[in-house]
């Protein structure tokens, strides 16, 4: 090792040296703006949070559990030979989709699943489908007019 390598070495270590304080100054400038400092120790201002409303006024209350039978107001989810697979609310529209083995009375149970709704929707649509089919085969339509509709889809 000669005395030129280590001379070249030593500016280099120097280079990186003023390149490490000119990032450490950098750095404290653009934190020292978002920093203020009070009696001596660095604080950071937070915004003004309310405090949190208590536990049970968060969202809905939980569903009753499935052994006392079904929600109050409610209609049931599930009866002899039929079973809701799935249901959407959008703009006060209810579309309940309901799978049967059941070809008689299905009006009734459509009836049965749209009565304890009409407060809450201007429209309740329940489609029946056969077990196994993905397209229904049957819709009952309610409005908020009082109008009941059935409509036969399955093209027979």
């Amino acid at each position: 090792m000669n005395l030129e390598s280590l001379e070249r070495g030593s500016e280099s270590a120097g280079r990186k040296l003023i390149s490490l304080i000119g990032l450490f100054v950098f750095t404290v400038l653009v934190t020292g703006t978002l920093v203020q400092v009070r009696d001596g120790f660095g604080y950071t201002e937070l915004p003004n949070v309310p405090e949190p409303r208590s536990w049970d006024k968060l969202g809905p209350t939980a569903p009753f559990p499935p052994e006392d039978g079904p929600r109050p107001g409610r209609p049931a989810m599930n009866g002899l030979g039929w079973q809701v697979i799935d249901y959407v609310a959008v703009h006060g529209v209810l579309v309940v989709n309901v799978e049967t083995g059941r070809s008689d009375d299905l009006n009734n149970l459509a009836r049965e699943l749209i009565n304890p709704l009409k407060e809450d929707y201007t429209e309740i649509l329940v489609y029946f489908h056969r077990s196994g089919d993905t397209l229904a085969h049957l819709r009952v339509q309610w409005t908020d007019r009082g109008l009941y509709q059935e409509l036969d889809m399955s093209g027979q």
